[in-house]
Formats: structure tokens, C-alpha cells, sequence
């Protein structure tokens, strides 16, 4: 089945490219002639876009089928062991990190689970030197939060956090003694209108 598929695909990319190739050369030839209007060259090279068009299509197919489909990540299921083993190590130190959650069922999104588990990980890891943290997950229309919160002061995360937890598509926002961290909410989970 996928190698017809792959035969039939470079078949089909073929001749977009091979019509591509003709009017380029079409081009190509007449620019070369002494008084050429340039104008008269402009249907060849619009033919020739638009047959590059329709083998980007096609390779932007082919590209969709290569990449595995990727799965929503569930919050909570990824921020559940996270709170054991930061628990552990704030109990270690004379506190505890508390887990609230606000929203029944799971809260999926669309991030990548490694970025998911960055962005919690490090933002705990600065938190739990204040000895009690408290982590509540919610929904927020077409995001997920994560706001994590600790009793005496605020989450001093270093800019090169900051930095790597945006670049991988999630928002940051400062609150009182905390940082709520914004994750894109998976559209295969979310009910239009539902917050």
C-alpha cells in the first residue's frame, strides 16, 4: 500500500515540476533574444508558479502522512508525577507542594509533552526553594493553565527559562507570589463555546 502510494505521489509531483521546468526554460530562452518585451515572458513564469504551487501541495501531503500523529498531551497526567517527586524533595526541606485541581476530566493540549514537561519542571524547581507551593489547573477558553503559586514570595524564573518556555509556544504570566504558565488547548477536546 505505501509503496503504490509513494509511486503514484512521485508521479503526480512529477508533472507539476515538469511543467514548471518547460516554462521556466521557455523563459530562459526567450529573455536571451535582443529586444525582447518582457511582458511577453509573464505567462510562462505565472505558468510556471503555478505549477510549483501544485507540487508544493503535494509535498506538503506527503509530508503530513511521514510525521507521526501527535497526541494531545493531558495536563494533569503530566503534572500528577511531577507534584510526587517535587513534593518529596520540598518535604525534604520542611514543605509540600499541593496539588488543586479546578476542572473535572482531563485538560488536553496541543504542546509538545516535552515542552509540557520543561516548562512545569523548571518553573517547580525554582519554586519549591520557598518551601509550600500550590499548583491549580484549569481551562481558559482556548488555553490550559497551570498556575503555580508559593506562600512567601514570587517565582524568580531566570530569562533563559522564560525564553525556551515561549519558544515552544506556551505564554507566561506573572501573578501575586506565582507564574501561570498558558498552554495551547487541544481542539480535539474543546466543545465550541466551552470554557
Amino acid at each position: 500500500m505505501l509503496q503504490r502510494l509513494a509511486d503514484r505521489a512521485a508521479h503526480e509531483l512529477k508533472n507539476p515540476l515538469n511543467g514548471a521546468v518547460l516554462n521556466v526554460e521557455v523563459v530562459r530562452q526567450r529573455a536571451r533574444r535582443p529586444g525582447m518585451d518582457a511582458s511577453t515572458l509573464v505567462p510562462y513564469a505565472e505558468a510556471a508558479a503555478t505549477e510549483l504551487g501544485r507540487a508544493a501541495e503535494l509535498v506538503d501531503g506527503l509530508l503530513a502522512l511521514a510525521r507521526p500523529a501527535h497526541a494531545p498531551v493531558d495536563l494533569i497526567a503530566v503534572l500528577e508525577p511531577l507534584i510526587a517527586l517535587y513534593g518529596a524533595i520540598a518535604a525534604q526541606m520542611g514543605g509540600e507542594v499541593q496539588a488543586e485541581h479546578m476542572q473535572t476530566g482531563a485538560l488536553e493540549s496541543d504542546a509538545e509533552p516535552d515542552a509540557v514537561r520543561f516548562a512545569l519542571a523548571a518553573v517547580l524547581d525554582v519554586a519549591i526553594a520557598d518551601g509550600t507551593v500550590r499548583c491549580r489547573v484549569d481551562g481558559r477558553g482556548e488555553r490550559c493553565a497551570v498556575e503555580i503559586t508559593c506562600a512567601e514570595r514570587d517565582i524568580a524564573l531566570p530569562a533563559s527559562v522564560r525564553r525556551a518556555i515561549v519558544h515552544e509556544g506556551m505564554m507566561l504570566s506573572d501573578v501575586e507570589h506565582g507564574v501561570v504558565i498558558l498552554f495551547p488547548r487541544s481542539s480535539r477536546g474543546r466543545m465550541d463555546g466551552a470554557e
